[in-house]
């Protein structure tokens, strides 16, 4: 019998994990979607999963496990837990090689143990993913949602009072309400319609947003000194009439894709860009790699001269 552990997952572990879950989701991929080579199905081969910072995001803000299998890493789980009420599994995965011998169950059981306040587990998968429909079901999920390509699941635990702090608020039909004075720090907000809502004059100082649509959100008049972005969209995005506040700390982008991009009458006084792919750049209508080869000229001239 194979020995099976489920631990929480390290910095080290970034590389090995995303292997796994690139190798378990390529093959889930090969094996469903094979004859669909056009279709593009996100809860079979989710953004980012063959990305190692990813993997690092993962580990450092989520719950993150590795599943070691004869003392080596076989998989992985990647929960996100709010306030100890609410679970949502992400992503689990099990090298292909692995599955079907009983690895995923006692997996789903150790999270269900070392979460034993949670009253709520939600979960998406793809409809295309018959194994995982009936893997899921078998252990007390229901289905509460189901669309073309996506099943969704959710599985309901009894738990006793904590505490307010933990006071659980469900389906609650507040359309059009309207707010003023509440204290409603460290509050919790998950899996609900919070469309066209506005928000004015609140502190969300600390405040966390993971996995929600901002799709043609408007940010205006905002403090978002020493914030971080991190694996967010911005297509279509644009940036007004915005500086760097009264402290004028710089900004940084490390690793992004701003191709296309345009960047009109701004201040970029001492700005720096290393390491960066320029084909195609251009500054006032002039390309920066004719500009980089005039500068190669006059340097290896001035080399000669000396």
């Amino acid at each position: 019998m194979k020995e099976v552990k489920v631990v929480k997952a390290t910095l080290e572990d970034a590389s090995c994990l995303t292997e796994v879950m690139k190798r378990t989701f390529d093959e889930e991929a090969r094996r469903w979607l094979s004859k669909e080579k056009e279709t593009i199905d996100f809860n079979i081969q989710p953004p980012g999963y063959t990305s190692v910072e990813r993997m690092r995001y993962s580990i450092e803000k989520l719950q993150t496990y590795k599943v070691i299998v004869d003392g080596s890493i076989q998989g992985g789980v990647i929960l996100t837990i709010t306030r100890q009420t609410f679970g949502r599994v992400d992503r689990i995965f099990i090298t292909p090689l692995l599955q079907g011998q009983g690895i995923g169950s006692k997996v789903m059981r150790f999270i269900e143990e070392e979460y034993k306040g949670i009253r709520i587990w939600e979960l998406e998968t793809s409809s295309r993913q018959k194994g995982n429909l009936q893997f899921y079901e078998s252990h007390g999920y229901k289905r509460v949602f189901e669309a073309d390509n996506e099943c969704c699941y959710e599985k309901r635990v009894a738990a006793e009072e904590t505490s307010n702090l933990n006071k659980l608020y469900e389906h609650l039909e507040l359309q059009g309400a309207v707010v003023y004075g509440a204290n409603l720090a460290k509050a919790s907000i998950s899996n609900s319609n919070l469309e066209q809502i506005h928000y004015t004059n609140c502190n969300m100082g600390q405040a966390e947003f993971q996995n929600i649509n901002f799709t043609q959100a408007s940010f205006a008049d905002l403090n978002l000194a020493r914030s971080k972005f991190e694996f967010v969209s911005l297509g279509g995005v644009h940036f007004n009439s915005t500086d760097l506040g009264e402290g004028g700390m710089s900004i940084s982008f490390k690793k992004c894709d701003l191709r296309e991009g345009t960047i009109e009458q701004s201040d970029l006084r001492d700005l720096k860009i290393v390491d960066s792919q320029l084909d195609g750049m251009t500054i006032n209508g002039i390309r920066v790699d004719d500009l980089l080869t005039v500068y190669e000229e006059r340097r290896n001239k001035e080399n000669k001269h000396t």
